[in-house]
């Protein structure tokens, strides 16, 4: 069992909420880039981004984005978040441009770098190529995404 302190549960639930508003701001002004290459666009694994060419260039990517793609590309688990509050009717056609899911990992890809969190949210195309880490966060993020649907199925009870 884990323990939070209120203190470090308010500050989580700020950050996510500031983050929030950041992505929501940025997708208002309708200008891209939202970040340049730099030093950020190799992970601690010694993986450079998958965008970094593309960025390194100049080419911007605009978003796809729409209703029926919203969480396309993101974990299993926050997929199934967002087809549950599609469920729920929290996410409409009216409301989903206003609509931000951050997980842990999407959480850590604004910080590393808010233009690879752009062109994630918005990806067609799938990475070449596999690691030990990509596996390892494939898997965990499967498991989160099923205990959520159990946990939503439960709940329908």
């Amino acid at each position: 069992m884990v323990t939070v302190s209120p203190e470090r549960m308010n500050a989580l639930v700020s950050t996510y909420r500031n983050v929030g508003e950041a992505v929501r701001g940025m997708r208002g002004t309708g200008r891209v880039p939202w970040g340049v290459p730099g030093i950020h666009c190799t992970n601690m694994f010694r993986k450079e981004c998958f965008f970094l060419s593309q960025c390194r260039k100049g080419e911007v990517l605009t978003p796809p984005l729409s209703f029926d793609r919203l969480g396309q590309n993101f974990s299993p688990g926050s997929q199934k978040v967002i087809q549950y509050l599609k469920d729920a009717g929290r996410i409409t056609r009216e409301n989903w441009r206003d609509v931000v899911v951050l997980s842990a990992s999407t959480l850590g890809d604004w910080f590393q770098c808010a233009e690879k969190w752009r062109r994630e949210e918005a990806r067609l195309e799938e990475e070449q190529g596999e690691n030990f880490e990509q596996n390892v966060g494939t898997v965990f993020h499967a498991g989160v995404g099923a205990l959520y649907e159990q946990m939503m199925e439960n709940k329908g009870e």
